[in-house]
């Protein structure tokens, strides 16, 4: 008896290989339309693919039918195996856009889970990686394909017993990086397709050398692919490094300026510094029915807000989202938002970009962005593709002229005024949350600092004038009745980019924790020294007279707080902490010997009480 005719589970690859080679359009050809493209080679259906019956059928349960311009621009070309570029405006389907090719062409090469690492994708942060892993098992369904997810925020030993056996890896660059250099087993010779998405925000938060670091380490025969919603001339600089002949899909409106969707109103408001908490809550008050997110400048006004929010009661559940917080609490809180019909999310801009919350009423920007390109990520949020949305801005007297910012994207905003009779005023009430509730007060304090530095560091200084702010009136918007003392670090903040002003975040803390300060004095170094008295023997101090030094007394270090180089007082800093170690070493020797010499004596004391007990 025959047995059964079993089916190949790779049965389609050969005729899908030859459908490839005949319906691929040229080189330089986006067929996004019919100005573009020769009607016989434009699909407007994922059905019309050359595609395996997998990939359709998955794509179909969720009801994926029609393809949106940059996934009928970017897809022919990545089943072709062609290295892709691909720009367009944020909720337009970049991510399909490249996981529906990515997981044809292992299809097409017969992978399975003994072929290793096959394709890996880098995102800028963990809730995009989370967002587009459930995308991926949707579209992945039907495939004999193992998935993987490293984002940080767990230990690094769990994920190293896994990694080698993973086909697909969506990772963030930092934990991606960690593992190349520290999981031995961790290996990428095989792989055949690199995707970047959100490429541009990767290159914005600092992660150049680090995506550099991480080149390295692939190999040079594979597939590349990088997305973006803008077109920066950092990406122009990745795009050369890391692709070959590529095929360039741009599908943003009017040659690269940032349009918003015609479905999104687009609102802005004139509020004073003072009223900006008052406006807020009224707005929240008057929209208890819908799904809104809210962004703040910085992670510690976010707290302050939500804080003291929550003990006024809007009536609508609020929420936040922020880098500061774990990697477990952030999930939980974006999976919560997902399901929320009516709620508000309080967060910063690490929700701006990639991520994807389904029916968004509004999105009201309670800080004004840096840039145009900014406020387009923020506003985003709302009307995704096919939805309609509302986004509001609140604006200071002395930043309207950002709305001419806006004019040149091509972006039209209308002015809104509220109904005095549906404002309220809570200054009062935030004054006595922050007299009974002490964290909520340091959480104040905190957040003024925060936004004043946040204003100072900003580059148009046309459109933030530090000058113009009511700090008193706004410290008391806050509850306080006194003004937080401010220390802003004396630089040259109109010339710095995103990046240099993160580097100097970052300096600043590292030499805060060696003893040091931001300076006050533009006219004095960057940062100064405390003077503190120490001990320190003679051979660790700098040659001096030999009469006037005694390890006893002690000495200060003639630092001077003028324009000095500042790693000759770390050497100080540091023999003074040497000899600190050996003294502590010494010490406990010197304690050792103590304890041994009294357990040799209670032991001599043993003994003699046994021999005389013998005698008696």
């Amino acid at each position: 008896m025959k047995r059964p005719y079993k089916r190949s589970a790779f049965y389609q690859s050969k005729s899908l290989e030859k459908r490839i080679k005949t319906e691929t359009p040229d080189t330089g050809v986006v067929p996004v339309n019919k100005d573009s493209c020769p009607a016989d080679l434009l699909k407007y259906q994922f059905s019309e693919l050359p595609i395996s019956t997998n990939t359709i059928k998955a794509l179909t349960e969720n009801e994926w039918h029609t393809m949106t311009p940059i996934q009928r621009g970017s897809i022919p070309h990545i089943l072709a195996g062609r290295d892709v570029l691909g720009t367009a405006l944020t909720g337009s389907g970049k991510s399909l856009s490249f996981l529906v090719p990515m997981l044809e062409n292992l299809y097409r090469q017969k992978w399975s889970s003994i072929d290793g690492l096959g394709a890996l994708i880098i995102v800028p942060a963990r809730e995009l990686g989370i967002q587009l892993f459930e995308t991926l098992n949707k579209v992945g369904k039907y495939h004999n394909l193992s998935a993987g997810l490293i984002i940080g925020g767990k230990d690094i030993k769990y994920e190293q017993i896994s990694i080698a056996t993973i086909n697909i890896l969506i990772a963030t660059p930092g934990r991606l990086l960690q593992h190349l250099q520290e999981t031995p087993d961790f290996n990428l010779d095989n792989l055949k397709m690199l995707i970047i998405d959100e490429a541009d925000r990767i290159l914005e938060m600092g992660f150049e050398e680090c995506l550099n670091s991480i080149l390295e380490y692939l190999p040079l025969n594979r597939q590349t692919v990088l997305f973006s919603a803008t077109l920066s001339k950092s990406l122009r600089e990745l795009s050369r490094l890391s692709l070959t002949e590529y095929e360039y899909i741009n599908v943003l409106p009017n040659k690269d300026e940032m349009a918003v969707k015609k479905k999104l109103s687009q609102y802005y408001i004139e509020v004073d510094l003072q009223n900006k908490f008052n406006l807020l809550f009224s707005f929240l008050k008057t929209h208890l029915h819908q799904k809104t997110i809210v962004f703040l400048s910085s992670c510690k006004q976010v707290r302050f807000v939500y804080e003291s929010f929550k003990v006024l009661h809007p009536g609508i559940q609020i929420m936040e989202i922020h880098g500061k917080q774990k990697q477990s609490k952030r999930t939980a809180i974006y999976y919560a938002f997902m399901e929320k019909t009516e709620a508000v999310l309080f967060c910063t801009d690490i929700a701006a970009r990639g991520l994807d919350f389904p029916s968004v009423h509004w999105v009201v920007q309670v800080d004004c962005p840096e840039d145009a390109e900014s406020y387009v990520h923020r506003i985003g949020r709302t009307a995704r593709y096919k939805s309609g949305g509302n986004g509001v801005i609140f604006l200071l007297p002395s930043e309207l002229k950002f709305l001419e910012l806006l004019g040149k994207k091509n972006i039209q905003v209308k002015k809104l005024t509220p109904n005095p009779s549906k404002t309220y005023n809570i200054t009062g009430s935030l004054q006595g949350i922050v007299a009974e509730y002490h964290d909520i007060k340091h959480l104040a304090e905190r957040a003024f600092v925060s936004y004043v530095r946040s204003i100072f560091l900003m580059p148009n200084k046309e459109i933030f004038d530090i000058q113009a702010l009511p700090l008193k009136e706004f410290a008391e918007s806050f509850g306080m009745v006194s003004v937080p003392e401010v220390n802003i670090v004396k630089a040259e903040p109109h010339t710095m980019t995103k990046l240099e002003k993160l580097k100097q975040k970052i300096k600043a803390k590292k030499l805060a924790k060696e003893g040091l300060k931001p300076s006050t004095d533009p006219e004095e170094d960057l940062f100064k020294v405390k003077s503190e008295p120490v001990l320190i023997p003679e051979e660790f101090l700098p040659q001096v007279d030999k009469s006037e030094t005694n390890i006893k007394k002690s000495i200060n270090i003639p630092f001077s707080e003028g324009k000095e180089d500042i790693s000759q007082r770390l050497i100080y800093k540091a023999k003074n902490s040497q000899y600190q170690s050996l003294l502590d070493e010494k010490n406990r020797k010197k304690a050792k010997k103590i304890k041994a010499k009294e357990a040799e004596k209670e032991q001599y004391k043993r003994m003699t009480y046994l021999e005389e007990s013998d005698e008696n």
